[in-house]
Order: C-alpha cells, then structure tokens, then sequence
C-alpha cells in the first residue's frame, strides 16, 4: 500500500522556525560576552547549538514525517513497557546516579550521562 502524504502545517512550521530563530537569538545576545572570553568566538554556544540541536531537531522531523504511524501504534505496549524500564534504571547501582543532588534521577554511562524522564 502507498503512503500518502498531505500538505505540510505551514503555520506550524513557520511557528516552530520563529521559535528556534528566536531561540538562536536570545542565545546569542546572552552568551556572546562569555564565549568570546572563553572560546574566542562570539557565536561558540550558538554553532554548537546548531549542531547538536536543530541539526539533529531537523532530522527528527524529516524521520518522523516519513514514519507511518501504525507501527508507533504497533509498538506503544513495548515502547511503554521499555520506558517503564529505563526509569526505573537511575535506582540501580552502579547505573544510577544523584549527580550532586538529592534526586535519583540521572543514568551515568562513562561520561555520558541522561535523565531518563527527557524520553519518557
């Protein structure tokens, strides 16, 4: 069976570009001064968060997009069951982590470290 595609929300797209440009802007005004005293470089935090952020916030979206969401629909008792899983991981030893504060709520892996409520 062929997807079928509609038309793109242009208001909503054009209101999520507003919202990251703007975004971008406000980053830049209030971190300038400090990147360009530690990293020589006005624009430091807002080409990393061009990189790390909306790159990757594009990609997203163009996979998303294309996914057919009958298999989201397929996959919600396993996806729901997985993230009962991983929230429970931050209460493990050796996994979880405080990370200097009171809460439990951190998985640290090497040095990467995530909160798994962002994907929950």
């Amino acid at each position: 069976m062929k997807a079928h595609f509609g038309v793109a929300d242009y208001k909503f797209l054009g209101a999520i570009c507003f919202l990251v440009l703007f975004g971008l802007m406000v980053l830049a005004s209030a971190s300038n001064v400090m990147a360009a005293q530690r990293f020589d470089d006005s624009y430091f935090f807002v080409k990393r968060q061009l990189l790390y952020g909306v790159l990757p916030g594009i990609l997203a979206l163009y996979v998303f997009a294309k996914l057919d969401y009958h298999l989201l629909r397929r996959l919600a008792m396993f996806i729901f069951v997985l993230m009962i899983g991983v929230l429970i991981l931050p209460f493990l030893p050796g996994i979880g982590s405080t990370l200097g504060t009171a809460a439990h709520s951190w998985i640290v892996i090497g040095s990467f470290s995530v909160q798994p409520a962002e994907f929950a």
